[in-house]
């Protein structure tokens, strides 16, 4: 609250940058009620007076309708405007919307170029994005060694997902000799991290014993986490721990409960599982 007061004051004084920490203090309810609207017209008052930080966020707004109605077209024009004055998390947002085709015509070619120049200034999301269009060959031709590399770089300066795709890259052997001991390293920073899918093949790895000891317990574990985050195979794969005690005391409701839970998300074989006990 003390700093929501400072800033206010600093603001009302004419500060570009108070208005712009007013502006996220409003959209935070940091030290006051949340409110969209302030916050955008916060920021709208220190983008005209030329704070890129300001512009940046302006974006935002518009292009997910924050405080404002949403307008990707105004969205592409600021991107480009902070851009244009050296902001590299801009020069992503403007690259997405190329990809994307939003507020401007779709061009997986520009988004690329764009990318590029924003990985090579060294900003981790651009990497992770340059990787990305090498891998589906998005404006670029194909190159699964390329992906392996900027994903290295987007993973080394702490991206969770480009660590797990990284860790995809080493385990299916895409682009780099295939490393399950590499692969599980990596599918364990991001699984600490909290990416779910990670947290599925990091159990996978200990249940398999791919790249590390095998152990069911740790398996159960790491299923657990990736269950309780959304991955439905998780959740299978338990039903699977408990029917047959891998890991687990053996308990047939557990399981039940588990493939119901998977079942409930769409997982063909905890509906097939589900049928056939049925069936019985």
């Amino acid at each position: 609250e003390r700093a929501f007061e400072l800033y206010s004051k600093a603001a009302e004084q004419g500060n570009v940058d108070a208005m712009l920490e007013l502006g996220y203090c409003y959209q935070d309810g940091t030290g006051t009620d949340q409110s969209y609207e302030r916050a955008f017209e916060l920021y709208s008052k220190a983008a005209e007076q030329g704070n890129v930080d300001a512009m940046l966020e302006l974006g935002y707004c518009y292009q997910d309708g924050t405080g404002t109605d949403q307008s990707y077209e105004r969205a592409f024009e600021l991107y480009s405007k902070a851009a244009e004055q050296g902001n590299v998390d801009a020069y992503v947002e403007l690259g997405n919307c190329y990809a994307e085709g939003l507020g401007v015509d779709r061009s997986p070619e520009r988004a690329f170029e764009i990318y590029l120049q924003a990985a090579e200034s060294g900003n981790a999301l651009a990497q992770e994005k340059l990787a990305e269009s090498y891998y589906y060959g998005n404006g670029v031709d194909q190159s699964f060694e390329n992906a392996v590399l900027w994903y290295g770089y987007a993973a080394h300066n702490s991206v969770t997902s480009a660590k797990y795709e990284l860790a995809r890259c080493y385990h299916q052997g895409k682009g780099t000799v295939r490393s399950d001991e590499t692969a599980f390293e990596w599918y364990k920073e991001a699984a600490e991290e909290e990416h779910p899918w990670a947290q599925y093949w990091l159990a996978h790895c200990y249940f398999h014993g791919e790249g590390v000891d095998q152990s069911y317990a740790m398996a159960v574990r790491w299923y657990k986490n990736a269950s309780d985050n959304g991955v439905a195979k998780a959740a299978y794969c338990l039903g699977i721990c408990y029917e047959n005690g891998y890991g687990v005391t053996k308990s047939f409701d557990e399981a039940i409960e588990y493939y119901k839970i998977a079942a409930s998300n769409k997982n063909r074989d905890a509906i097939r599982k589900l049928e056939s006990i049925t069936r019985g």
